[in-house]
């Protein structure tokens, strides 16, 4: 019997479902089928089956894998779920009729507690080195779908019923398999962190290095506004003092030139929506809703600051001034989001999570398990400021239960790997 309560003919499968649930989030399966097939629901009833199949056979004590993290995250979602939910039953809200968030919140809960037994048990074989390289392989890939967007829409996209929002987006904005281009470039940004993670322990480094490239410049060509911000930010001002060497500074000119020549070759002429959103940065004119956006949400907010306002279909408010020709809006900001649909409770536990987390992550024994947990941190609850759907995103789930599982699974988890 292993140290997580394996009998070893089932390590093998074990480790085959984690890494299997690992590449279907990390890489957006489920956004890949809705654009194929209109659904993604034979996607998530895979990801169901994984997350079943980890919690049947993986026996770890919850506080073993998840830690205070974990259950705050967990509480979260559940007090959100709640809260919200009652609030929209007593007010006589129809938002709960056909309410898709409602599955994916507690999907992604699914998700975040089947990764840290998966992790579990894999960290306690391979240890934390090996895992994470495999993780960064499958965000690589990810990238490199990215950089296939004209090819996937010219010739795999091109039979759905929703290619209009594809041909739309992808006319000046990479996208891969992610539904959307921002989900891409927080994507591609995550898999640039867990490369700087290994660049800043000096380990892997000629295979950290071009996922770095690989990532980075994906990042850019999302033209995710959110996502380049985020990484700044990482590389920068938190990594600044272990990963900035001269080295690494050579690679970040790198991957400029190597974004130039990839600009050239995908996106010949400058499209003035590019512009648009580099400009948006130096504050320039732009159609961004979150700036007038928040004060509406926080003015609705004020109503009832307590409880909120309920749960409501795909997070909409009411506008009042135009940014798009409909008349609803999402507020683009996860706190704000949660404190108006379910009060005070699941916002102040979200923040006790991403201060745990951030904390937690920087007590991290191993080297490089304390880089990418701090750094998924840091850009999570970055992207949560301009972003509704980090909550139930099943990439951003993943990686949580795996920061879960890196900083709690000790000690068996982080003894050298077994040859």
């Amino acid at each position: 019997m292993s140290a997580v309560g394996l009998p070893p003919w089932q390590i093998k499968p074990v480790r085959l479902v984690f890494f299997l649930l690992a590449a279907a989030t990390l890489a957006s399966f489920n956004g890949a089928s809705n654009m194929l097939f209109d659904t993604g629901w034979h996607v998530t009833l895979g990801l169901v089956f994984c997350c079943a199949y980890l919690w049947a056979v993986v026996r770890v004590p919850f506080e073993q894998c998840l830690g205070v993290p974990g259950f705050l995250i967990l509480a979260t979602l559940a007090t959100y779920l709640w809260i919200g939910g009652t609030v929209a039953v007593l007010t006589d809200s129809a938002s709960l009729q056909n309410n898709i968030v409602v599955l994916r919140v507690v999907l992604s809960a699914a998700v975040i507690v089947a990764t840290a037994l998966g992790a579990a048990a894999a960290l306690q074989r391979i240890g934390p080195d090996r895992l994470l390289r495999v993780v960064l392989c499958i965000q690589v890939a990810a990238c490199v779908a990215m950089f296939m967007t004209p090819f996937l829409v010219d010739h795999v996209y091109s039979l759905s019923r929703r290619l209009w929002f594809v041909e739309d987006a992808a006319a000046y904005r990479l996208l891969g398999t992610f539904p959307n281009p921002n989900d891409a470039g927080i994507a591609a940004c995550l898999g640039a962190v867990t490369a700087l993670a290994f660049l800043g322990t000096r380990k892997h480094v000629k295979f950290a290095a071009l996922a770095f490239l690989c990532a980075a410049v994906a990042t850019f060509l999302t033209f995710s506004r959110s996502a380049m911000l985020a990484l700044a930010v990482v590389c920068l001002f938190f990594l600044r003092p272990v990963v900035l060497t001269r080295g690494t500074g050579l690679l970040l000119l790198g991957a400029l030139v190597v974004f130039g020549v990839i600009k050239v070759a995908f996106f010949p002429f400058t499209h003035e929506l590019q512009l648009e959103r580099l400009a948006s940065f130096m504050g320039g004119a732009s159609d961004i809703r979150t700036t007038w956006l928040w004060p509406l949400t926080l003015s609705q907010i004020a109503e009832s600051p307590l409880w909120g306002h309920g749960l409501t279909l795909n997070h909409e408010i009411a506008i009042t001034k135009r940014c798009t020709a409909a008349t609803t809006c999402a507020p683009h900001n996860t706190y704000l989001m949660l404190w108006r649909e379910a009060g005070m409770v699941p916002l102040t536990l979200l923040l006790l999570f991403v201060f745990a987390l951030l904390s937690g992550g920087l007590k991290t024994p191993h080297a490089t398990a304390r880089g990418v947990v701090v750094g998924w941190g840091l850009v999570l609850a970055l992207y949560s400021l301009t972003s509704d759907n980090v909550l139930y995103s099943t990439n951003h789930a993943f990686l949580v239960g795996l920061s879960c599982a890196l900083m709690h699974c000790r000690p068996a988890a982080l003894r050298p790997p077994l040859r």
